[in-house]
């Protein structure tokens, strides 16, 4: 209990420290991004219903470690690891989110309730987070089918490890190797061989900076690197550029991906725009991306942003969600864990109540990767727009291909 109680004060200062948008970024707050230093019960209404998603009404959890060695490395990266599945057991033992935070209606090495290979999403948590911070996506998609998998990216977790200089190439890397793991599990494993190719990657704030790497978008190396010759020149990322310039310059897209959810993404500037070079910039991911941001984000404002990265986005098959009252920490579960953390930045009550909003994300989310994956349509009219949002959401739709 003492070690909670100083969880919850530590979260509660960082979270409340001050208003300004600047001085609220980096080091100073767990849980934002890094944006460039210049980033119960189920719900019945929305199982799929394809039969590849067979429904469950429970989940289960377990965790485990990634082991893998980084490109250029010498010593061996590990990674805490969560995984929820479909679960027909009703009771059991309870998780233990970061050995901290109980879930009363999750069986911890539960039972696998599955027929076969199930779709896969993958979560990537935000700066100095963990990977179960936003358990009401996670928990959501495994009572339906799903199997769902979060690392915690060490280095970069709310315990405050020192942040090595080359995170920015780690996090892409960590989401790669999450995937070997998964599909290299034992065969007495009980999800060994239930493990689709349909694989979704969601990520929140600098986790949605790490979808948005892995989904294919590709950095604006000329101009990084004339930046980091001049005003950039102490700025963390060119420190990681430094050492792992040739693997931006390639790129860190992994092909396995087949659809996108980055959520508060951060850390786009980046990418850059290409300045009308071809192959370069956000515009070069093709899979399936739901982009979903928050109007009164606070850390990561929507018009640097959200607005840029929608902008940038090339073909019909995106979406835009926006919340008009959402803000940067709407989009976690920590609010409910917490209570302070977030004030005005979408944890009190001038903001769209999170269950409302988690209730959005994953109705919209479900329909989205239903669609891309299975060909299920019975979402067509919240993701085109012809069921209209609830109030103070906006659905946006690309008219063609070339925008």
């Amino acid at each position: 209990m003492r070690v909670f109680l100083i969880l919850i004060g530590y979260l509660v200062a960082l979270g409340c420290s001050s208003t300004d948008t600047q001085s609220t970024r980096l080091d100073s707050e767990a849980f934002v991004d890094a944006a460039v230093d210049a980033g119960g019960e189920a719900v019945d209404s929305e199982a799929p219903a394809d039969a590849s998603t067979p429904r469950a009404m429970n989940a289960g959890y377990r965790e485990g470690v990634v082991s893998y060695t980084p490109v250029g490395a010498e010593t061996t990266r590990e990674l805490p690891l969560s995984i929820w599945y479909p679960t027909s057991d009703t009771e059991g033992r309870t998780a233990l989110y970061y050995n901290l935070f109980e879930r009363m209606d999750i069986f911890e090495n539960a039972s696998v309730s599955l027929d076969g290979p199930a779709p896969v999403l993958l979560f990537s948590h935000g700066r100095k987070g963990f990977g179960q911070y936003s358990f009401f996506l996670t928990e959501y998609f495994a009572k339906r089918g799903w199997i769902v998998a979060a690392i915690d990216h060490v280095g970069d977790r709310f315990d405050q490890e020192a942040t090595p200089d080359d995170i920015y190439s780690l996090r892409p890397q960590d989401v790669s190797a999450l995937i070997d793991h998964l599909n290299a599990l034992e065969p007495t494993d009980p999800l060994s061989g239930l493990i689709s190719q349909d694989i979704a990657l969601s990520g929140h704030s600098f986790g949605g900076f790490t979808t948005l790497a892995v989904s294919g978008a590709t950095f604006d190396i000329e101009v990084l690197r004339a930046d980091c010759m001049g005003a950039w020149s102490d700025n963390a990322f060119c420190r990681n550029l430094e050492l792992d310039d040739a693997l931006f310059a390639m790129g860190l897209q992994d092909p396995r991906v087949k659809a996108s959810i980055p959520i508060a993404p951060g850390n786009t500037r980046l990418f850059g725009s290409g300045e009308g070079r071809e192959g370069i910039g956000i515009g070069e991911i093709t899979i399936p991306t739901l982009l979903i941001t928050g109007a009164r984000d606070r850390s990561l404002p929507d018009e640097d942003h959200g607005a840029p990265i929608w902008a940038a986005l090339r073909g019909s098959q995106h979406r835009r969600l926006q919340f008009a009252e959402g803000g940067h920490f709407t989009f976690t579960s920590i609010c409910s864990i917490t209570g302070s953390l977030g004030m005005e930045n979408g944890c009190d009550d001038s903001f769209i109540p999170l269950e409302e909003a988690h209730e959005i994300v994953n109705r919209y989310t479900m329909a989205f990767l239903m669609r891309h994956f299975f060909s299920d349509e019975s979402g067509a009219a919240i993701l085109d727009g012809e069921e209209a949002p609830p109030a103070g959401v906006f659905i946006q739709l690309k008219e063609s291909d070339d925008e």
